[in-house]
C-alpha cells in the first residue's frame, strides 16, 4: 500500500508506528479502486495480525 501512495508510514515521538491512509489512498477506495489489500487478506489473514 505505501509503495502504491495510498497509506504513509510515520514514526511517532513515543517510538510506536503511526499508519495513516494517504489523500490518494482516499480518493482511489472511495472511486472504487482496486488496492489488493482485500485479496491478500483474504488469502493470508493472519499476516495482519499484530500482537
Amino acid at each position: 500500500m505505501q509503495s502504491k501512495g495510498c497509506i504513509a508510514i510515520v514514526d511517532s515521538y513515543t517510538g510506536a508506528i503511526d499508519i495513516r491512509i494517504t489523500p490518494f489512498g482516499i480518493t482511489t477506495v472511495e472511486l472504487g479502486g482496486l488496492t489488493g489489500l482485500i485479496p491478500q487478506y483474504r488469502q493470508q489473514p493472519w499476516v495482519f495480525l499484530v500482537r
